[in-house]
């Protein structure tokens, strides 16, 4: 696999100083890597979830991780105990079709880039009243996302999502401790509440109350967010408020905000989410701000700016898939 570059704290678009995503994977195949590698494979995975709330139906896309020991040109993809896991998530009005499909020059999908050459698993999410997750038999106006509708989002679809990562983890096809999310405007106050709601859990009571680091975790899995032209509402859900919860050192937590310089509707929001996250980050070893020179793009049309990829998979690859967290039983040992 080739490693990709170190990304600095605030990036700009006034240098390359990194390499182009889609250009390494480019040299991957020159280097030997089989030309079906960019080739559709079938492991894809059409699920429906029900919310964790109320039973809304939420569809998904569950792309598996190649195993460590696989042969990818044989399109067999069944999964590792040591694969990292991305949920990605669309923007107003979007759908979850948007990151399995090639953008700009790229000769890969997103989705495809993560998986074969970082490692990967990932999840798409068509949010409720997005894309195919409708009410049923219309029992809802779709076409109005109400205020209770974000925080069901937060709460019972995402949760659902968690919770079917956390069967697969079980089964040892990922490890879910190693969970990063990407989503774009509205999307992102939901992601990062639902980050917090994430980080609330507390653990199995199943250790002795004199070793309460021996309790099995239930959540404090969420450890990298990417946030693309974000939106500081979305209903009630206020980004704001979660990342002030998620920007505490001890959780250590990465972020990174996009966003394109003539974007006038979210370039303020996205500068006043990074002072407030990279003001615990003394360091600035876990926050990152891209902000693109002479661009317009807004969410997920940010992904047609090669450098949008770039810089989301070195994140992710560094901050997620590189994470010291090894695969561990998730069930409370008083079931084991």
């Amino acid at each position: 696999m080739i490693r990709i570059p170190v990304l600095i704290p605030v990036l700009r678009e006034t240098s390359v100083q990194h390499g182009s995503f889609v250009a390494l994977m480019a040299v991957a195949m020159v280097l030997g890597v089989a030309a079906t590698d960019v080739a559709a494979d079938d492991s894809a995975q059409n699920i429906t979830l029900r919310s964790e709330t109320d039973g809304f139906p939420i569809h998904i896309t569950y792309f598996p991780a190649f195993s460590k020991d696989s042969n990818q040109s044989s399109q067999e993809a069944t999964g590792s105990p040591d694969a990292g896991v991305v949920i990605l998530i669309h923007g107003k009005d979007g759908n979850r079709l948007v990151w399995d499909q090639k953008h700009g020059n790229a000769k890969f999908s997103f989705v495809d880039g993560l998986r074969k050459e970082l490692g990967f698993a990932v999840v798409t999410v068509d949010m409720r009243k997005h894309g195919e997750s409708k009410s049923p038999d219309g029992a809802q106006d779709d076409a109005i996302v109400r205020s209770e509708d974000y925080d069901n989002m937060w709460r019972g679809d995402l949760e659902a999502v968690k919770q079917f990562l956390m069967k697969e983890h079980q089964e040892k096809k990922l490890n879910v401790n190693k969970l990063g999310i990407i989503a774009a405007d509205d999307m992102a106050p939901v992601v990062a509440r639902f980050a917090v709601f994430d980080w609330s859990k507390p653990p199995f009571d199943d250790a002795p109350a004199t070793q309460p680091e021996a309790r099995t975790r239930r959540g404090q899995d969420v450890r990298a967010l990417v946030f693309l032209s974000p939106s500081q509402t979305a209903g009630k859900v206020n980004l704001m408020s979660a990342v002030k919860t998620l920007r505490d050192p001890s959780a250590g937590i990465a972020m990174l905000v996009v966003v394109g310089e003539d974007d006038e509707s979210d370039r303020g929001t996205a500068r006043s989410v990074y002072r407030v996250i990279s003001a615990t980050d003394r360091e600035h070893e876990r926050t990152y701000l891209q902000s693109y020179e002479k661009l317009k793009f807004h969410g997920t049309d940010l992904l047609n700016h090669v450098q949008t990829l770039d810089v989301m998979a070195q994140f992710l690859d560094k901050h997620v898939q590189q994470l010291d967290s090894p695969w561990q039983d998730r069930r409370s040992r008083l079931e084991r």
